[in-house]
């Protein structure tokens, strides 16, 4: 099974920039990104950033750390980020139907 995507909106107070040793901010792409976030205004780019959530509830950012600065030195508060969700397990025997091959419950859903 594959997972899916879900977006929402996370105070940059909450976001912890990734980024792998020796991996640089650049000025140009940061003032690029500067430039489009002001002509969105309010709006939030797309793609959103993308990251994924860790244990004690804060968004750690893997990609667009470029366009989060950006959104900073504007004063953005919330930014839209998007994180793979693992699929939810599923029953083998019923496929969440909660009922067995004769209509009876599943023994597996009741236990």
């Amino acid at each position: 099974m594959v997972g899916r995507m879900q977006t929402g909106y996370v105070d940059v107070h909450e976001v912890v920039v990734y980024a792998r040793g020796g991996h640089q901010l650049s000025p140009a792409t940061v003032e690029r990104a500067y430039c489009r976030q002001l002509e969105l205004g309010n709006d939030q780019a797309w793609p959103p950033l993308t990251g994924y959530w860790r244990d004690d509830g804060r968004f750690v950012q893997t990609d667009g750390r470029h366009r989060f600065i950006a959104a900073v030195m504007l004063g953005v508060e919330y930014v839209l980020v998007a994180w793979l969700v693992a699929p939810a397990e599923i029953c083998p025997s019923c496929a969440e139907t909660k009922l067995g091959g004769h209509g009876d419950p599943c023994q597996f859903c009741t236990l």
